[in-house]
């Protein structure tokens, strides 16, 4: 028996989506900013609207999880549309600099309106933490469940108010958040904390409008300052919101903008793909003139 040290065929599905996430996928309409990228850092999205060339290039590896995501998403969608009817990858405009598409969008009987449906796929750790189960060495137990991420709730809410502007509707006073993985429960770990045949591997909430719509407009509100540093010639500082205040204690008092380290240890720099490009051009505001960006190629230009 020989393991291959470079995969000849397991590899290829891998490779293929690495090469198609060489370029970012536009915004819906163009902006500057996605709802997909809610709470996430301003400077990335500015290094996407210059139209800079990646210096972190994607490696099989890392594409396999998003690859999975979308083709999981797809079917999830297809599912929902077959079941309750409505529309799937609805796009939207909140404002000039901000839009995007809703995984789900239509009308459910139960909560007797429209309705938008977030979906994320996630990793065994981050599906434990949602919906609260710990393993351990082949063992479970139940831990306090954290529920749907905080950008996956600001993510439905702003397709929820930019589906009602954009189409002129009733309003959306509903959004659900699923997460699902597929690193599913064993049989013996859910029987040992008694879990039911979904919470093996998803788990939803339903946030109303009074809990979405603070949250969304805190949001739009923190953009916006990083927007006008953009449409300026600049390159805002590497803000992201923090979270910490309510995540940790469900007190929410406004998104503010803290700066992120891309030498640190946080998670958002490590799947940057600007990464090396923004630890050259530094901290704080960078005049575009003086950063060290290189404008990708279009495909006329190749």
């Amino acid at each position: 028996m020989a393991i291959n040290k470079i995969p000849l065929m397991a590899g290829a599905v891998a490779e293929k989506w690495a090469k198609e996430s060489l370029v970012p996928k536009p915004t819906a309409f163009g902006t500057v900013f996605r709802y997909s990228g809610a709470l996430g850092c301003t400077r990335r999205a500015a290094y996407d609207w210059f139209e800079a060339e990646y210096t972190e290039k994607p490696t099989p590896g890392r594409v396999v999880q998003a690859g999975v995501g979308t083709i999981f998403g797809e079917a999830q969608a297809n599912a929902q549309i077959e079941k309750f009817g409505g529309r799937a990858e609805v796009p939207s405009q909140l404002n000039e600099f901000l839009s995007g598409s809703a995984d789900w969008f239509g009308w459910l009987d139960e909560y007797e309106g429209f309705v938008v449906y977030e979906n994320k796929l996630k990793s065994s750790f981050a599906f434990n933490m949602a919906v609260g189960v710990q393993r351990n060495f082949g063992k479970a137990k139940r831990i306090e469940p954290k529920g749907a991420p905080i950008e996956a709730l600001v993510q439905a809410g702003m397709n929820a108010l930019g589906i009602e502007l954009t189409y002129a509707l009733l309003p959306v006073n509903h959004i659900i958040v699923g997460v699902v993985t597929t690193e599913v429960l064993s049989v013996g770990m859910a029987e040992s904390i008694d879990a039911d045949d979904y919470e093996i591997f998803c788990v939803e909430e339903t946030f109303t409008r009074e809990e979405f719509e603070p949250l969304v407009k805190s949001e739009i509100d923190r953009l916006a300052i990083a927007y006008d540093v953009i449409t300026m010639g600049n390159l805002p500082p590497r803000w992201v919101a923090d979270t910490s205040l309510v995540e940790a204690h469900g007190v929410f008092d406004g998104f503010h903008n803290k700066e992120i380290e891309p030498e640190g240890s946080n998670w958002q720099c490590g799947y940057c793909p600007y990464r090396s490009l923004c630890v050259q051009d530094g901290s704080g505001y960078v005049r575009i003139t003086e950063s060290a960006l290189i404008r990708r190629k279009t495909e006329t230009e190749e």
